[in-house]
Protein backbone atom coordinates (compact mmCIF):
# COMPACT_ATOMS: atom_id res chain seq x y z
CA UNK A 1 0.00 0.00 0.00
CA UNK A 2 0.98 3.19 -0.60
CA UNK A 3 0.07 5.14 2.86
CA UNK A 4 0.66 3.57 6.50
CA UNK A 5 -2.16 2.25 8.50
CA UNK A 6 -1.57 4.38 12.30
CA UNK A 7 -3.45 2.67 15.39
CA UNK A 8 -3.60 3.53 18.37
CA UNK A 9 -2.63 0.86 21.24
CA UNK A 10 -5.15 0.53 23.92
CA UNK A 11 -4.33 -1.53 26.85
CA UNK A 12 -1.51 -3.36 25.35
CA UNK A 13 -3.65 -3.96 21.56
CA UNK A 14 -3.97 -2.87 18.52
CA UNK A 15 -6.26 -3.59 15.53
CA UNK A 16 -4.52 -3.67 12.30
CA UNK A 17 -5.50 -4.82 8.66
CA UNK A 18 -3.01 -7.06 7.08
CA UNK A 19 -4.00 -8.39 3.79
CA UNK A 20 -0.72 -10.07 2.74
CA UNK A 21 2.16 -11.89 3.57
CA UNK A 22 4.38 -9.20 3.27
CA UNK A 23 3.79 -6.54 6.15
CA UNK A 24 6.16 -4.74 9.33
CA UNK A 25 4.71 -3.44 12.18
CA UNK A 26 6.47 -0.80 14.01
CA UNK A 27 5.86 1.34 17.09
CA UNK A 28 6.09 4.30 17.33
CA UNK A 29 6.43 6.83 21.24
CA UNK A 30 4.67 10.09 22.49
CA UNK A 31 7.57 11.65 21.12
CA UNK A 32 6.99 10.42 17.78
CA UNK A 33 10.21 8.22 17.75
CA UNK A 34 9.69 4.84 16.13
CA UNK A 35 10.72 1.64 16.94
CA UNK A 36 10.80 -1.77 16.24
CA UNK A 37 8.84 -4.39 18.68
CA UNK A 38 10.42 -6.91 21.03
CA UNK A 39 9.70 -10.48 20.93
CA UNK A 40 6.47 -9.81 23.48
CA UNK A 41 4.26 -8.47 20.38
CA UNK A 42 1.95 -11.38 19.26
CA UNK A 43 -0.01 -11.05 15.82
CA UNK A 44 -2.82 -12.90 16.18
CA UNK A 45 -5.70 -13.35 13.18
CA UNK A 46 -9.30 -12.94 14.33
CA UNK A 47 -10.34 -14.96 11.21
CA UNK A 48 -9.63 -16.60 8.61
CA UNK A 49 -9.92 -14.72 5.51
CA UNK A 50 -9.74 -17.46 3.02
CA UNK A 51 -13.07 -18.67 3.31
CA UNK A 52 -14.52 -15.38 1.97
CA UNK A 53 -12.38 -14.24 -0.62
CA UNK A 54 -14.04 -15.01 -3.26
CA UNK A 55 -17.26 -13.63 -1.85
CA UNK A 56 -15.84 -10.59 -0.85
CA UNK A 57 -14.40 -9.92 -4.31
CA UNK A 58 -17.90 -10.75 -5.67
CA UNK A 59 -20.25 -8.74 -3.63
CA UNK A 60 -17.79 -6.12 -1.43
CA UNK A 61 -18.38 -2.66 -2.58
CA UNK A 62 -14.04 -2.21 -1.22
CA UNK A 63 -12.50 -4.84 -2.93
CA UNK A 64 -8.98 -3.93 -2.66
CA UNK A 65 -8.58 -5.38 0.83
CA UNK A 66 -9.80 -9.35 -0.82
CA UNK A 67 -8.11 -8.67 -3.76
CA UNK A 68 -4.79 -8.15 -2.27
CA UNK A 69 -5.41 -10.67 -0.35
CA UNK A 70 -6.23 -13.09 -2.69
CA UNK A 71 -3.42 -11.91 -5.17
CA UNK A 72 -0.70 -12.73 -2.25
CA UNK A 73 -1.23 -16.11 -2.70
CA UNK A 74 -1.61 -16.17 -6.37
CA UNK A 75 1.89 -14.41 -6.74
CA UNK A 76 3.42 -16.94 -4.42
CA UNK A 77 2.59 -19.73 -7.12
CA UNK A 78 1.99 -17.79 -10.10
CA UNK A 79 -1.08 -19.82 -10.68
CA UNK A 80 -2.80 -17.35 -13.08
CA UNK A 81 -6.16 -18.37 -14.93
CA UNK A 82 -8.08 -16.02 -17.67
CA UNK A 83 -11.02 -15.25 -14.62
CA UNK A 84 -8.18 -13.39 -12.43
CA UNK A 85 -7.00 -11.21 -15.10
CA UNK A 86 -10.25 -8.53 -14.71
CA UNK A 87 -9.16 -8.48 -10.67
CA UNK A 88 -5.62 -8.22 -11.03
CA UNK A 89 -5.89 -5.09 -14.07
CA UNK A 90 -8.47 -3.99 -10.99
CA UNK A 91 -5.48 -4.10 -8.91
CA UNK A 92 -2.51 -2.80 -10.78
CA UNK A 93 -5.14 0.50 -11.64
CA UNK A 94 -5.78 0.98 -7.82
CA UNK A 95 -4.65 4.53 -6.44
CA UNK A 96 -3.73 2.91 -3.25
CA UNK A 97 -1.24 0.32 -4.03
CA UNK A 98 2.17 1.01 -4.13
CA UNK A 99 4.29 1.69 -7.36
CA UNK A 100 6.49 -0.78 -5.91
CA UNK A 101 3.49 -3.57 -5.60
CA UNK A 102 2.45 -2.84 -8.66
CA UNK A 103 5.70 -3.02 -10.56
CA UNK A 104 5.59 -7.11 -8.88
CA UNK A 105 2.22 -7.84 -10.45
CA UNK A 106 2.32 -5.65 -13.78
CA UNK A 107 5.26 -8.28 -15.34
CA UNK A 108 3.25 -11.56 -14.10
CA UNK A 109 0.49 -10.27 -15.94
CA UNK A 110 3.07 -9.84 -19.24
CA UNK A 111 4.21 -13.13 -18.34
CA UNK A 112 0.42 -14.71 -18.71
CA UNK A 113 -0.07 -12.79 -22.53
CA UNK A 114 2.91 -14.21 -22.98
CA UNK A 115 2.24 -17.82 -22.07
CA UNK A 116 -1.23 -17.71 -23.22
CA UNK A 117 -2.27 -15.88 -26.25
CA UNK A 118 -5.50 -14.56 -26.36
CA UNK A 119 -7.42 -11.79 -29.08
CA UNK A 120 -9.52 -9.12 -27.51
CA UNK A 121 -8.32 -9.42 -24.21
CA UNK A 122 -4.56 -9.73 -24.95
CA UNK A 123 -5.52 -6.27 -27.46
CA UNK A 124 -7.54 -4.67 -24.47
CA UNK A 125 -4.67 -5.59 -22.11
CA UNK A 126 -1.42 -4.01 -24.45
CA UNK A 127 -3.73 -0.61 -25.21
CA UNK A 128 -4.10 0.12 -21.71
CA UNK A 129 -0.91 -1.35 -20.74
CA UNK A 130 1.20 1.89 -19.09
CA UNK A 131 4.52 1.79 -19.89
CA UNK A 132 6.45 3.44 -17.20
CA UNK A 133 8.64 1.43 -14.84
CA UNK A 134 8.25 -1.73 -17.27
CA UNK A 135 11.52 -3.95 -17.02
CA UNK A 136 13.96 -4.79 -19.59
CA UNK A 137 13.09 -8.20 -19.52
CA UNK A 138 9.32 -7.28 -19.95
CA UNK A 139 10.29 -5.11 -22.86
CA UNK A 140 10.91 -8.01 -25.01
CA UNK A 141 7.79 -9.59 -24.64
CA UNK A 142 5.93 -6.54 -24.79
CA UNK A 143 7.38 -5.62 -27.99
CA UNK A 144 6.64 -9.76 -30.02
CA UNK A 145 2.97 -9.03 -28.29
CA UNK A 146 2.57 -5.69 -29.41
CA UNK A 147 4.12 -7.15 -33.44
CA UNK A 148 1.91 -9.95 -33.49
CA UNK A 149 -1.35 -7.85 -32.56
CA UNK A 150 0.07 -5.41 -35.21
CA UNK A 151 0.06 -3.01 -32.63
CA UNK A 152 2.63 -0.87 -34.08
CA UNK A 153 1.95 2.65 -32.99
CA UNK A 154 1.35 1.51 -29.74
CA UNK A 155 4.88 -0.54 -29.92
CA UNK A 156 6.52 2.76 -31.55
CA UNK A 157 5.48 4.62 -28.33
CA UNK A 158 7.31 1.65 -26.37
CA UNK A 159 10.34 2.40 -28.05
CA UNK A 160 9.95 6.05 -27.94
CA UNK A 161 9.71 5.62 -24.05
CA UNK A 162 12.94 2.97 -23.43
CA UNK A 163 14.80 2.80 -27.00
CA UNK A 164 15.11 -1.03 -28.60
CA UNK A 165 18.06 -2.55 -26.34
CA UNK A 166 17.15 -5.57 -26.23
CA UNK A 167 14.23 -5.71 -29.28
CA UNK A 168 14.55 -8.09 -31.49
CA UNK A 169 15.80 -6.36 -34.95
CA UNK A 170 12.87 -8.39 -36.80
CA UNK A 171 10.49 -7.21 -34.87
CA UNK A 172 11.62 -3.30 -34.88
CA UNK A 173 11.57 -3.42 -38.84
CA UNK A 174 7.97 -4.57 -38.85
CA UNK A 175 7.25 -0.83 -36.58
CA UNK A 176 9.78 0.77 -38.59
CA UNK A 177 7.86 0.37 -41.84
CA UNK A 178 4.41 1.12 -40.38
CA UNK A 179 6.00 4.43 -39.46
CA UNK A 180 7.42 4.96 -42.76
CA UNK A 181 4.19 4.25 -44.72
CA UNK A 182 2.48 6.81 -41.46
CA UNK A 183 4.94 9.53 -43.07
CA UNK A 184 5.63 8.42 -46.70
CA UNK A 185 9.31 9.22 -45.75
CA UNK A 186 8.75 13.10 -46.53
CA UNK A 187 10.56 13.65 -43.29
CA UNK A 188 13.27 13.79 -41.36
CA UNK A 189 12.96 11.98 -37.80
CA UNK A 190 15.79 11.47 -35.78
CA UNK A 191 14.51 8.56 -33.57
CA UNK A 192 13.34 6.87 -36.61
CA UNK A 193 16.34 7.47 -38.29
CA UNK A 194 18.25 6.24 -35.31
CA UNK A 195 16.17 2.70 -35.16
CA UNK A 196 16.69 2.55 -39.19
CA UNK A 197 20.79 2.68 -38.32
CA UNK A 198 20.17 -0.19 -35.49
CA UNK A 199 18.30 -2.69 -37.15
CA UNK A 200 20.75 -1.79 -40.76
CA UNK A 201 23.53 -2.20 -38.84
CA UNK A 202 22.85 -5.35 -37.36
CA UNK A 203 22.12 -6.72 -40.95
CA UNK A 204 17.97 -6.57 -41.33
CA UNK A 205 16.67 -4.02 -44.03
CA UNK A 206 14.65 -3.80 -46.74
CA UNK A 207 13.95 -1.37 -49.53
CA UNK A 208 11.45 1.18 -47.40
CA UNK A 209 15.01 1.72 -44.90
CA UNK A 210 17.08 1.39 -47.22
CA UNK A 211 15.68 4.53 -49.20
CA UNK A 212 14.59 6.65 -46.02
CA UNK A 213 18.30 6.07 -45.08
CA UNK A 214 19.98 7.20 -48.37
CA UNK A 215 17.88 10.63 -48.09
CA UNK A 216 18.60 11.49 -44.42
CA UNK A 217 21.25 9.19 -42.90
CA UNK A 218 24.19 11.32 -42.57
CA UNK A 219 26.89 9.25 -40.23
CA UNK A 220 30.65 7.89 -40.76
CA UNK A 221 32.24 7.31 -43.85
CA UNK A 222 32.26 3.65 -42.94
CA UNK A 223 28.26 3.43 -42.40
CA UNK A 224 27.54 5.01 -44.76
CA UNK A 225 29.52 3.15 -47.91
CA UNK A 226 28.13 0.18 -46.36
CA UNK A 227 24.29 1.67 -46.86
CA UNK A 228 25.59 2.80 -50.56
CA UNK A 229 26.64 -0.57 -50.73
CA UNK A 230 23.26 -2.60 -49.60
CA UNK A 231 21.40 -0.12 -51.86
CA UNK A 232 23.78 -1.21 -54.74
CA UNK A 233 22.59 -4.12 -54.29
CA UNK A 234 18.92 -3.51 -54.35
CA UNK A 235 19.00 -1.85 -57.75
CA UNK A 236 18.45 1.89 -55.96
CA UNK A 237 19.05 5.09 -57.00
CA UNK A 238 22.57 5.94 -55.27
CA UNK A 239 23.24 9.23 -56.81
CA UNK A 240 22.76 11.90 -53.60
CA UNK A 241 23.88 8.70 -51.37
CA UNK A 242 27.73 8.64 -53.25
CA UNK A 243 27.73 12.30 -53.61
CA UNK A 244 27.01 12.22 -49.58
CA UNK A 245 30.05 9.75 -49.52
CA UNK A 246 32.64 11.31 -51.05
CA UNK A 247 32.02 15.06 -49.39
CA UNK A 248 32.21 13.05 -45.95
CA UNK A 249 35.70 11.33 -47.54
CA UNK A 250 37.11 14.40 -48.93
CA UNK A 251 35.86 16.99 -45.26
CA UNK A 252 37.18 14.29 -42.88
CA UNK A 253 39.87 12.39 -44.62
CA UNK A 254 38.70 9.13 -43.69
CA UNK A 255 39.12 6.09 -45.72
CA UNK A 256 37.58 3.31 -46.97
CA UNK A 257 38.42 0.79 -50.07
CA UNK A 258 34.76 0.78 -51.00
CA UNK A 259 35.15 4.71 -51.60
CA UNK A 260 36.60 3.90 -54.52
CA UNK A 261 33.93 1.85 -55.85
CA UNK A 262 31.53 4.21 -55.16
CA UNK A 263 33.25 7.11 -57.42
CA UNK A 264 33.44 4.96 -59.92
CA UNK A 265 30.06 4.56 -59.76
CA UNK A 266 29.14 7.63 -59.39
CA UNK A 267 31.87 9.37 -62.33
CA UNK A 268 30.04 7.06 -64.36
CA UNK A 269 26.66 7.97 -64.13
CA UNK A 270 27.65 11.86 -64.97
CA UNK A 271 28.35 13.13 -61.52
CA UNK A 272 29.31 16.79 -60.61
CA UNK A 273 32.90 17.75 -62.25
CA UNK A 274 33.92 19.83 -59.51
CA UNK A 275 33.25 17.10 -56.99
CA UNK A 276 34.92 14.64 -59.75
CA UNK A 277 38.10 16.92 -59.80
CA UNK A 278 38.33 17.37 -56.40
CA UNK A 279 38.03 13.69 -55.76
CA UNK A 280 41.07 13.26 -58.29
CA UNK A 281 42.82 15.32 -56.90
CA UNK A 282 42.81 13.81 -53.11
CA UNK A 283 43.71 10.70 -54.68
CA UNK A 284 46.15 11.80 -56.67
CA UNK A 285 48.17 13.88 -54.13
CA UNK A 286 47.81 10.73 -51.49
CA UNK A 287 49.40 8.51 -54.72
CA UNK A 288 52.09 10.94 -55.17
CA UNK A 289 52.74 12.52 -51.15
CA UNK A 290 51.87 8.90 -49.24
CA UNK A 291 52.28 6.54 -52.24
CA UNK A 292 48.75 5.50 -51.61
CA UNK A 293 47.53 2.32 -53.50
CA UNK A 294 45.05 3.68 -55.43
CA UNK A 295 42.95 2.19 -57.92
CA UNK A 296 43.65 2.24 -61.79
CA UNK A 297 40.12 3.87 -62.66
CA UNK A 298 41.62 7.12 -61.24
CA UNK A 299 43.65 7.53 -63.74
CA UNK A 300 41.99 6.23 -66.69
CA UNK A 301 39.56 8.78 -65.42
CA UNK A 302 42.32 11.62 -65.64
CA UNK A 303 43.47 9.98 -69.34
CA UNK A 304 39.61 10.62 -70.54
CA UNK A 305 39.78 13.87 -69.45
CA UNK A 306 42.95 14.68 -71.18
CA UNK A 307 41.66 13.27 -73.84
CA UNK A 308 38.47 15.85 -74.20
CA UNK A 309 40.36 18.77 -73.30
CA UNK A 310 39.97 19.41 -69.86
CA UNK A 311 42.50 21.30 -68.05
CA UNK A 312 43.54 19.15 -64.68
CA UNK A 313 45.25 20.96 -62.04
CA UNK A 314 49.38 19.79 -61.20
CA UNK A 315 48.81 17.27 -58.98
CA UNK A 316 46.23 15.56 -61.07
CA UNK A 317 49.18 15.62 -64.13
CA UNK A 318 51.85 14.76 -61.43
CA UNK A 319 49.95 11.92 -59.93
CA UNK A 320 49.23 10.65 -63.84
CA UNK A 321 53.57 10.61 -64.81
CA UNK A 322 53.76 9.14 -61.44
CA UNK A 323 51.64 6.04 -62.34
CA UNK A 324 52.72 5.94 -65.90
CA UNK A 325 56.15 5.18 -64.36
CA UNK A 326 54.45 1.73 -62.72
CA UNK A 327 53.32 1.11 -66.52
CA UNK A 328 55.39 -1.76 -67.85
CA UNK A 329 53.79 -1.47 -71.10
CA UNK A 330 52.41 2.28 -71.80
CA UNK A 331 50.16 3.07 -74.80
CA UNK A 332 51.17 5.20 -77.53
CA UNK A 333 48.39 8.13 -75.74
CA UNK A 334 49.34 7.73 -72.44
CA UNK A 335 52.68 8.08 -73.78
CA UNK A 336 52.06 11.49 -75.60
CA UNK A 337 50.59 12.85 -72.27
CA UNK A 338 53.09 11.99 -70.05
CA UNK A 339 56.06 13.25 -71.95
CA UNK A 340 54.17 16.49 -72.16
CA UNK A 341 53.52 16.67 -68.20
CA UNK A 342 57.41 15.60 -67.81
CA UNK A 343 58.51 18.43 -70.49
CA UNK A 344 56.21 20.68 -68.19
CA UNK A 345 58.13 19.73 -64.88
CA UNK A 346 61.39 19.81 -66.24
CA UNK A 347 60.58 23.27 -67.56
CA UNK A 348 60.19 23.97 -63.85
CA UNK A 349 63.01 22.14 -62.62
CA UNK A 350 60.71 19.84 -60.72
CA UNK A 351 62.49 16.53 -60.32
CA UNK A 352 60.88 13.47 -58.35
CA UNK A 353 62.61 10.42 -57.57
CA UNK A 354 60.18 8.49 -59.71
CA UNK A 355 61.49 9.67 -62.95
CA UNK A 356 64.19 6.89 -62.77
CA UNK A 357 61.07 4.09 -63.19
CA UNK A 358 59.52 6.51 -66.44
CA UNK A 359 59.66 4.28 -69.84
CA UNK A 360 63.27 4.43 -71.03
CA UNK A 361 61.65 6.53 -74.01
CA UNK A 362 60.60 9.28 -71.92
CA UNK A 363 64.19 9.49 -69.94
CA UNK A 364 66.60 9.77 -73.53
CA UNK A 365 63.70 11.90 -75.06
CA UNK A 366 63.97 14.26 -72.05
CA UNK A 367 67.47 13.81 -71.41
CA UNK A 368 66.99 12.52 -67.99
CA UNK A 369 68.20 9.01 -68.36
CA UNK A 370 71.43 10.06 -66.81
CA UNK A 371 70.11 11.45 -63.98
CA UNK A 372 69.99 10.28 -60.17
CA UNK A 373 67.52 12.37 -57.95
CA UNK A 374 68.12 12.16 -54.02
CA UNK A 375 64.41 13.19 -52.85
CA UNK A 376 63.67 13.84 -49.62
CA UNK A 377 60.46 14.23 -47.34
CA UNK A 378 59.63 16.67 -44.69
CA UNK A 379 57.03 18.84 -43.49
CA UNK A 380 56.23 21.96 -46.40
CA UNK A 381 58.08 25.26 -45.75
CA UNK A 382 60.64 24.07 -43.67
CA UNK A 383 64.16 24.93 -44.88
CA UNK A 384 66.73 21.97 -45.92
CA UNK A 385 70.10 21.99 -46.74
CA UNK A 386 71.92 19.08 -48.54
CA UNK A 387 76.05 18.83 -47.99
CA UNK A 388 77.82 16.61 -50.07
CA UNK A 389 81.33 15.67 -51.28
CA UNK A 390 81.96 15.97 -55.21
CA UNK A 391 83.68 13.14 -56.50
CA UNK A 392 87.64 14.35 -56.49
CA UNK A 393 87.12 16.78 -53.40
CA UNK A 394 87.54 16.61 -50.04
CA UNK A 395 85.41 19.49 -48.69
CA UNK A 396 81.75 19.32 -48.18
CA UNK A 397 79.51 21.54 -50.77
CA UNK A 398 76.16 22.90 -49.16
CA UNK A 399 73.31 23.49 -51.56
CA UNK A 400 69.62 24.69 -50.56
CA UNK A 401 67.27 21.25 -51.41
CA UNK A 402 64.39 22.82 -53.73
CA UNK A 403 61.01 21.81 -52.67
CA UNK A 404 59.07 20.29 -55.70
CA UNK A 405 55.94 19.49 -54.16
CA UNK A 406 54.25 19.83 -50.84
CA UNK A 407 56.57 17.73 -48.63
CA UNK A 408 59.00 16.20 -51.25
CA UNK A 409 62.53 18.14 -51.62
CA UNK A 410 65.12 16.94 -54.26
CA UNK A 411 68.62 17.41 -55.36
CA UNK A 412 69.57 16.19 -59.72
CA UNK A 413 73.07 14.64 -59.58
CA UNK A 414 75.11 13.56 -62.67
CA UNK A 415 76.63 10.68 -61.11
CA UNK A 416 79.00 7.67 -63.39
CA UNK A 417 79.61 4.21 -62.38
CA UNK A 418 81.30 3.25 -59.41
CA UNK A 419 80.90 7.27 -57.72
CA UNK A 420 79.75 7.57 -54.44
CA UNK A 421 79.25 10.96 -53.09
CA UNK A 422 78.93 11.05 -49.52
CA UNK A 423 76.24 13.40 -48.38
CA UNK A 424 73.77 14.36 -45.33
CA UNK A 425 70.87 16.21 -44.96
CA UNK A 426 69.91 18.92 -42.16
CA UNK A 427 66.66 20.99 -41.54
CA UNK A 428 66.10 24.15 -39.11
CA UNK A 429 63.93 23.20 -36.63
CA UNK A 430 63.08 25.74 -33.71
CA UNK A 431 66.05 27.94 -34.83
CA UNK A 432 68.72 25.08 -34.98
CA UNK A 433 70.19 23.20 -37.69
CA UNK A 434 69.72 19.15 -36.85
CA UNK A 435 70.88 16.62 -39.14
CA UNK A 436 68.21 14.20 -40.10
CA UNK A 437 69.57 11.79 -42.80
CA UNK A 438 72.90 10.92 -44.14
CA UNK A 439 74.05 8.28 -46.68
CA UNK A 440 76.06 8.10 -50.37
CA UNK A 441 75.09 8.89 -53.91
CA UNK A 442 76.01 6.12 -56.25
CA UNK A 443 75.43 4.68 -59.05
CA UNK A 444 76.74 0.51 -59.32
CA UNK A 445 74.26 -0.64 -62.60
CA UNK A 446 74.78 0.30 -66.09
CA UNK A 447 71.50 1.22 -68.29
CA UNK A 448 71.58 -1.51 -70.96
CA UNK A 449 68.55 0.25 -72.85
CA UNK A 450 70.60 3.47 -72.99
CA UNK A 451 73.77 1.67 -74.34
CA UNK A 452 74.24 4.29 -77.04
CA UNK A 453 74.43 7.11 -75.30
CA UNK A 454 76.85 9.13 -74.07
CA UNK A 455 76.61 8.76 -70.77
CA UNK A 456 76.46 5.06 -71.05
CA UNK A 457 79.80 4.55 -73.05
CA UNK A 458 81.60 6.66 -70.31
CA UNK A 459 80.40 4.38 -68.14
CA UNK A 460 80.86 1.25 -69.41
CA UNK A 461 84.18 2.13 -69.78
CA UNK A 462 84.48 3.25 -66.25
CA UNK A 463 83.18 -0.93 -65.22
CA UNK A 464 85.86 -1.56 -67.76
CA UNK A 465 88.50 0.13 -65.82
CA UNK A 466 87.40 -0.51 -62.70
CA UNK A 467 87.10 -4.53 -63.56
CA UNK A 468 90.28 -4.86 -65.79
CA UNK A 469 88.48 -5.44 -68.87
CA UNK A 470 91.10 -3.39 -70.92
CA UNK A 471 89.63 -4.60 -74.72
CA UNK A 472 85.69 -3.57 -73.59
CA UNK A 473 87.67 -0.27 -72.06
CA UNK A 474 89.36 0.61 -75.66
CA UNK A 475 86.36 -0.40 -77.43
CA UNK A 476 83.99 2.04 -75.53
CA UNK A 477 86.91 4.41 -75.45
CA UNK A 478 86.67 4.40 -79.41
CA UNK A 479 83.21 4.62 -80.24
CA UNK A 480 83.24 7.21 -77.94
CA UNK A 481 85.41 9.37 -80.29
CA UNK A 482 83.82 8.42 -83.11
CA UNK A 483 80.62 9.59 -81.79
CA UNK A 484 82.51 12.69 -80.50
CA UNK A 485 84.03 13.66 -84.07
CA UNK A 486 80.66 12.81 -85.67
CA UNK A 487 79.05 15.51 -83.90
CA UNK A 488 81.49 17.95 -83.97
CA UNK A 489 81.31 18.19 -87.76
CA UNK A 490 77.51 17.72 -87.84
CA UNK A 491 76.87 20.37 -85.35
CA UNK A 492 78.96 23.55 -85.59
CA UNK A 493 78.18 26.96 -83.81
CA UNK A 494 77.00 29.27 -86.27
Amino acid sequence: MKKEQVVPFIHGKGYVNIYSSSWQILMEDASGRRFLPGDDLKVTPLMDSEEFLERGIACADEKLPYLLKYFDKKKIWQTYEKEDLPWLQSLVDAEAVSEAYREELRPQMIEYFYDNYTGEALDEFLLNLSFEGIEKQAREKIMNLLVARRHYRRAYELLEQYGCEHISPVKLVYVICHKLEETEQQEENIFLLGLCRNVFLRGKYNEQILLYMSRFFYGCLEEMLKLWKAAYNFELDTYELEEHCLKRFLYTGDYSPEIETAFEHYSRSQGNDVLILAYLTRMCHQYVIRDAVVSEYIFQKILGLMRNGQELNFVCRLGFLKWCSSKKAASEEILHFADRILKETLKKELFFEFYYELPELLKQKNLIHDRTILEYRTNAQTMVVLAYIPQGETEYVECEMQNMYDEIYAKEFLVFFGESLPYYIKEKQDEEWKVTQSGQIHRHQLDSDSENSRYEMINEMMAGWQMKDEETMMKCLETYGQMDELVNQEFTVM
